[in-house]
């Protein structure tokens, strides 16, 4: 991707902070992630600003920047003049600024008419008299507004914004050959890939719960450090020390979060280094761990196939101890029964003077337990996000481990869950091998998180 200069990229980063009023649109691509626009207005008819954020993915985050730029770049330019029709004009600049750019290969999840759609409605929200215009019969099958839009006023909009029927719900490509029938789900290999015998793997578990902002810090330093080649590949079992909303890189909080009720229910509020949707952890009812693999093992991989290649182990796994698991792109572990988790992936490269060949992060989450009536509390969840998925609400999604075992006849508790795939790993991966703790986080765990790694 052509670069994008240094301060400019710092300009598009704080936008719409200073806007009079911001109208927000979101549009979510059928099989894939949800993107959001949110333009900021001043006393002008015209957009001053646009930011773009969601839970999409990004193979890395300086390229990610640059994309981002070049969008929220396309969108204000396309609505400069007033009097010429929003779609044609988002259309006719940020169709070709996502091929010049070649956007696709940057953000992973999201097609580019998503990125119209939104912007559009975000557009149309701002109307003389701040109200949304009704118009369902303009609206795209399958892909009517988001009922958290925000109106100028700040408050949440629950009427469908005026779109032309040329724009039809946009979606990511058709399941791959590798999916099972036409579940979507991908299919496991038996046994793993040969990739996984490129070389040994380390397996280790926290050895003492940390905070939630410090297993962010330590998570993007772990990476690092395998991509600069100080540390083999391994496994890590994580031991969260506090409730967390984990936020995707890309995310808004003020979207996602209910701030204030998340703080009295005693959450932190932090920001992981990968892409994808917010996680809520309790670290009783919550299974976490990342996977440091070398960055060639997945080299010729999309992102698609990269993030199934890495669920492989925990797929055979789960299915070991009876839970019908499977990975279904983008990122989830899901059965039969719904969603038990999810995935994040972040490429890592080595940086200037050291000896490694990069890294592959890719972390999960599991939800063990789950309290539903608290994530209503917590979160604000997109109607347009459920709308892609064809459920009523998120909880009505996820089928926690804990039910799923017991079903199976096979009941844990969750830290006897996670020692089972803790074992698991030992026996499944190639080479796997227990690493003493201090191999990895050496004689303090704070040694290994006072640099920054490489936002490369």
């Amino acid at each position: 991707m052509p670069m994008v200069p240094a301060s400019r990229r710092m300009a598009c980063a704080e936008t719409c902070t200073s806007a009079a009023s911001v109208t927000r649109g979101e549009c979510k691509t059928l099989g894939g992630k949800l993107i959001g626009v949110s333009l900021g207005w001043g006393n002008d008819i015209r957009p001053e600003s646009a930011r773009i954020d969601g839970d999409f993915f990004a193979t890395t985050d300086d390229a990610a920047s640059r994309a981002l730029c070049v969008l929220q770049d396309a969108i204000v330019a396309a609505l400069a003049d007033p009097h010429a029709d929003a779609v044609e004009a988002l259309q006719a600049r940020v169709l070709p600024a996502w091929r010049e750019f070649a956007i696709g290969q940057v953000l992973v999840g999201v097609a580019p008419e998503a990125v119209v759609i939104a912007a559009a409605r975000a557009y149309l929200a701002m109307t003389p008299g701040g109200e949304m215009t009704p118009s369902d019969e303009m609206a795209p099958s399958g892909a009517t507004a988001s009922d958290d839009a925000m109106t100028p006023s700040g408050e949440t909009a629950d009427s469908a914004q005026p779109l032309p029927q040329l724009l039809s719900q946009p979606q990511l490509g058709q399941p791959c050959d590798s999916c099972d029938d036409h579940t979507g789900r991908m299919a496991v290999p038996t046994p793993l890939q040969s990739r996984w015998q490129e070389s040994p793997w380390g397996v280790v578990t926290d050895p003492e719960p940390l905070a939630p902002q410090r297993q962010m810090d330590l998570d993007a330093t772990l990476a690092q450090r395998v991509a600069d080649g100080e540390l083999p590949p391994f496994v890590r079992f994580w031991r969260w020390g506090g409730k967390a909303i984990v936020l995707g890189a890309y995310q808004s909080e003020q979207a996602q979060v209910n701030v204030q009720a998340a703080q009295c229910e005693g959450f932190h509020i932090v920001r992981r280094c990968t892409g994808g949707g917010t996680m809520v952890v309790e670290p009783a009812d919550t299974i976490t761990y990342s996977l440091y693999a070398p960055l060639s093992f997945v080299r010729g991989l999309d992102p698609l196939h990269a993030y199934a290649l890495c669920d492989e182990w925990l797929v055979h796994a789960l299915r070991d101890l009876g839970v019908h698991a499977s990975h279904e792109p983008v990122n989830d572990i899901a059965s039969p029964a719904g969603k038990i988790g999810g995935g994040a992936s972040r490429r890592f490269l080595a940086r200037s003077g050291t000896a490694g060949g990069g890294c592959f992060l890719h972390h999960v989450t599991l939800a063990y337990d789950m309290d539903a009536a608290m994530m209503v509390r917590v979160l604000r969840v997109s109607a347009e996000k459920l709308r892609g998925k064809h459920v009523a609400s998120a909880a009505k999604r996820v089928d926690p481990l804990r039910h799923q075992l017991a079903a199976a006849g096979n009941p844990m508790t969750c830290a006897e869950a996670t020692m089972a795939l803790r074992e698991h790993a030992l026996a499944l991966l190639p080479g796997a091998h227990v690493i003493a703790a201090h191999q990895i986080y050496g004689a303090t765990i704070e040694e290994n998180v006072c640099t920054k790694p490489d936002t490369a």
